[in-house]
């Protein structure tokens, strides 16, 4: 690989892991906001999707730049691609926290709505996955990206436990 192409690549990789980290915080927001019932961090939130996606178009852009320029072959080929189809990937992470964040709005115009619904853990295994996910393609890890996708399966658990609680909030409240 050449010593342009390689810092590239570097720059590319770079700009994905800040991208990773802007995410990441915008989510973790989003929570908050939904927790705490924080209007004022909920609209944060939605301010700041327009810095991810921006982010997101600029890492599509270095990627085909690279592609077309550099024409790279075998590992760093499947190195741009991973990263572009990572890049895409957080950018609708964002989106969800987006999402979450315009539901706490939502809620937030009905006083009492129940906040008892704790998302901690799903979080803390998320952000965890995330990184390990992304340590995974920096590294080159193929064992650490099968662990990835086995932890999948607790958050799954998690998600259908947090799915069932608040089906069932409902169901008594409705009866009441």
């Amino acid at each position: 690989m050449s010593l342009h192409l390689e810092r590239e690549m570097n720059k590319l990789q770079n700009a994905m892991l800040l991208l990773c980290g802007t995410v990441e915080k915008s989510v973790a927001q989003a929570l908050r906001a939904l927790e705490q019932q924080d209007e004022t961090i909920a609209r944060q939130v939605i301010a700041e999707d327009n810095v991810i996606d921006q982010m997101e178009v600029r890492i599509e852009e270095e990627g085909l730049k690279i592609l077309a320029l550099h024409q790279p072959v075998a590992i760093d080929l499947r190195r741009i691609i991973a990263i572009m189809k990572i890049n895409n990937d957080l950018e609708r992470i964002g989106d969800y926290a987006v999402s979450i964040a315009k539901r706490q709005l939502e809620l937030s115009g009905h006083p009492g709505y129940p906040a008892e619904f704790r998302f901690d853990t799903m979080v803390q295994r998320v952000n965890q996955q995330l990184h390990r996910s992304v340590d995974a393609l920096v590294k080159l890890d193929k064992e650490l990206a099968w662990q990835v996708i086995e932890e999948d399966k607790e958050i799954d658990r998690i998600n259908r436990e947090i799915v069932q609680r608040a089906e069932s909030a409902i169901a008594a409240d409705a009866t009441q």
